[in-house]
């Protein structure tokens, strides 16, 4: 799963930098990445079960 990919690439950063403004700044648009697709999943959802 393509978030999935995002976190290990974000928990890399994390170790190789700590916690700077840039992987925080990371953090923050993979949480809305997460946020969107999973209402996104949700909408499919609810479409199917109208059905």
């Amino acid at each position: 799963m393509f978030t999935n990919e995002l976190k290990d690439l974000l928990a890399g950063l994390y170790q190789k930098y700590g916690c700077t403004q840039e992987v925080l700044q990371l953090s923050n648009i993979i949480d809305e990445i997460i946020v969107k697709e999973q209402r996104e999943r949700l909408k499919e959802y609810y479409k199917s079960r109208k059905k």
